[in-house]
């Protein structure tokens, strides 16, 4: 199974903090063999703007939605190259999903082909053979197949942590300071304002 995952090009994404915090937040997607990432930056005042003017639903529900609409601004920048998004279990998987699959629905994966309503257990069965289910191929050659950190610590059978959880980190400190940017490790930020927020928000509506 291990080498499964080395096969193919698979991007971890997390978050720095909570965003219930309130507190300036790195996000960050990173990829588990080539270490390509690309992150973002939610400052304080913006989640403070977002939650005051967007969130109108309940704090969990519109804090995956954030979650979903960032991690969809960083993944635009792999498109060509994801295979398998694993998701740190930061905000609500299941409703940073639903969110991000109806974002990814509308965005061009080379003609759209990205498997977004192939069942988890479906997957996971052609998983452990290392083969992609049939049907899928009648999308093209690439799919993309997002998972929790958790079904991934399942699939692989041990414990292993994200690998952006330290990128999330440097993106927080780092991202927003031009000065920084270069030094250290090369970061790749993808600016998220409260208008591109807004646009994405209210096409979710």
């Amino acid at each position: 199974m291990e080498e499964y995952y080395k096969m193919n090009n698979n991007f971890h994404v997390d978050m720095s903090g909570r965003i219930y915090e309130n507190r300036t937040i790195g996000i960050a997607l990173v990829g588990t063999e080539t270490k390509e990432n690309y992150g973002c930056v939610l400052k304080g005042n913006l989640i403070k703007l977002i939650k005051k003017n967007l969130f109108i639903k309940n704090i969990y529900e519109d804090s995956a939605k954030l979650y979903a609409i960032c991690i969809f601004l960083l993944v635009k920048k792999v498109k060509n190259n994801i295979h398998t998004l694993i998701i740190c279990n930061d905000e609500d998987f299941e409703a940073v999903k639903k969110v991000l699959l109806k974002l990814l629905r509308d965005c061009n994966f080379e003609t759209s082909r990205c498997l977004c309503n192939l069942s988890t257990s479906v997957w996971s069965e052609h998983l452990d053979s290392a083969q992609e289910p049939e049907h899928a191929r009648d999308f093209g050659p690439r799919v993309l197949d997002i998972i929790s950190i958790s079904e991934f610590r399942k699939r692989l059978g041990r414990n292993v942590g994200s690998l952006a959880d330290n990128y999330a980190n440097i993106y927080r400190k780092r991202g927003l300071k031009p000065n920084k940017l270069s030094k250290g490790r090369e970061l790749n930020v993808v600016e998220v304002t409260y208008k591109i927020i807004k646009g994405y928000w209210e096409e979710l509506a």
